[in-house]
């Protein structure tokens, strides 16, 4: 009887201690998440500054990357780090700078190409989980628009196909798949455990 009063008692530490964790755990992302919303907003607006203005033009002259779509997309430095431009998805009420390329320190700041071109209509997108961020990205519902603004101020305009969730280990489901779609973006939620991903085509 004691033996089982003793083994009762562990099990609730156990689970005390697994919810203090949790919280702590949930409290730690939640600041995390508001500091890299303020980070972005604040490069945010130096990356507008920067961003060209493109022009209709009756003559129709085609856009540098048209005719060259293997080109690499321009980029601006800011605090060390180069940006290729702007992601916009109002349904989740976001505007964000995008880096060129990504590693876990920047994904703290914001959101970095994983791989891909806007050019090639293959652009890949990931952020970490953070609501002001892509942690939403699951809450978009079909149909949901998507506007991609590059450096030199030409537009990307794209519609939500589909969401799902896939393994952090489906790296190959991932970027095979990617090559159907013209821009996916991605988070990992439930503390990395799984990845939610957003896949979008262009509206020519």
């Amino acid at each position: 009887m004691r033996l089982r009063n003793k083994i009762g008692k562990i099990l609730i530490f156990i689970g005390l201690l697994s919810v203090i964790a949790g919280l702590l755990y949930g409290g730690w992302n939640y600041y995390r998440g508001i500091r890299a919303g303020k980070e972005s907003a604040s490069i945010l607006l130096r990356v507008q500054k920067n961003i060209e203005v493109v022009e209709d033009k009756k003559d129709d002259k085609k856009a540098d990357y048209e005719l060259s779509p293997e080109m690499e997309m321009p980029t601006i430095e800011i605090d060390g780090n180069n940006y290729i431009g702007v992601i916009i998805i109002p349904d989740l009420d976001l505007e964000l700078p995008v880096m060129a390329d990504w590693s876990y320190p920047k994904l703290d700041i914001t959101p970095c190409r994983y791989k891909g071109s806007a050019y090639l209509n293959n652009l890949i997108l990931m952020s970490h989980d953070y609501p002001q961020h892509f942690g939403y990205t699951y809450r978009l519902e079909k149909g949901a628009k998507a506007t991609f603004i590059d450096i030199s101020g030409n537009r990307f305009e794209y519609e939500l196909v589909n969401t799902e969730e896939l393994w952090p280990t489906d790296v190959d489901i991932l970027e095979k798949e990617s090559d159907d779609y013209d821009l996916t973006i991605f988070a990992c939620i439930y503390n990395g455990k799984m990845r939610t991903v957003g896949r979008f085509k262009r509206i020519k």
